[in-house]
């Protein structure tokens, strides 16, 4: 079946063109994409060719739509019913998560129906907000516990939440007074012009964790005297092909290293459940929305940098 897609031909060189998706299989059901939600960071690697991947590609792994058929097999679902979908199909194309697409065909037992009272595109960005919950729920938290968040991006804004949801006090350190702006009032808000600010602000021994979403390792050796003993260092950062960690470094405090960089379907559960009660912000974060086949300004847009950009997505209809 035909489907309007973005496609990332070359490095550096993106399109928005037809591509074909397979007809659902009996476990499967198709879905007319009302919404994708741009993971910046992890498609500009991508785009850049940061990664092993194989153009053309379709990038992308977060939207939100309606069922439009569903295959022989499928009972819990419904013609019509607004859902979320990660993965998708494409055919004919090098190995990608097929995320911006207009129809996609999925296994149904990997979709989330959304609650018919919210708008669906309050869940678009579901994978990235479950890295953010990921990353807060690694650590054991005690009420008041002091954690810093290195970055201003939307995963620092969703594990700042989640840690104050379950009572730790947070810092989030970035150089963005625009994207510092948008967290909530009860988080420590750092804004940063050097990295000697970073550590000057902070005092010897008080961090119960530190949080890297921006894959820097020389922070650990300079966070180093400000962390407790028996604290934690989670990183969700890209850390690409040369991020070098001594874990020697870790030793004299016993400080606990997490890598939660990755979802599995129960995090993704748990991070949908606290989207529904309100817990997890998602829609106060969109700072831009293009049609979907505008693709092109939109990424125009992200790396110009000269405005403020989080949550950019792209509505198909």
């Amino acid at each position: 079946m035909k489907a309007m897609a973005v496609v990332y031909e070359a490095e550096r060189t993106i399109a928005f063109r037809e591509v074909q998706v397979p007809e659902p299989k009996e476990d499967e059901i198709a879905v007319d994409v009302l919404h994708s939600w741009i993971s910046i960071g992890t498609e500009k690697s991508i785009l850049f060719g940061e990664r092993i991947q194989h153009y053309p590609i379709v990038p992308g792994y977060q939207k939100v739509g309606v069922v439009r058929s569903i295959g022989s097999a499928v009972r819990n679902f419904r013609i019509g019913d607004p859902v979320f979908v990660s993965y998708s199909a494409v055919q004919g194309l090098g190995s990608g998560w097929a995320g911006h697409v207009s129809v996609a065909v999925v296994q149904a037992n990997m979709v989330f129906r959304l609650p018919v009272q919210h708008p669906p595109v309050r869940y678009s960005p579901l994978v990235v907000a479950q890295v953010g919950y990921n990353s807060a729920s690694r650590v054991p938290i005690n009420t008041g516990d002091r954690v810093l968040v290195i970055g201003d991006g939307l995963v620092a804004h969703w594990t700042a939440q989640s840690l104050l949801q379950r009572g730790a006090e947070v810092t989030v350190a970035g150089r963005h007074s625009s994207k510092l702006e948008r967290l909530p009032q009860r988080v420590n808000k750092l804004l940063l012009s050097q990295k000697a600010e970073l550590t000057q602000a902070i005092d010897q021994d008080e961090l119960h964790a530190v949080v890297d979403t921006v894959g820097s390792v020389q922070l650990i050796s300079e966070l180093l005297p400000r962390m407790r003993r028996d604290s934690h260092w989670v990183n969700t950062g890209f850390i690409g092909h040369n991020y070098m960690l001594d874990l020697r470094l870790l030793v004299e405090k016993e400080i606990t290293l997490h890598m939660p960089n990755g979802r599995t379907q129960s995090r993704m559960k748990a991070t949908f459940d606290e989207i529904v009660a309100g817990h997890l912000q998602t829609e106060s974060l969109i700072t831009h929305r293009f049609p979907a086949e505008k693709v092109r300004e939109a990424w125009e847009m992200i790396l110009d940098k000269s405005q403020c950009c989080l949550g950019v997505v792209l509505d198909w209809r």
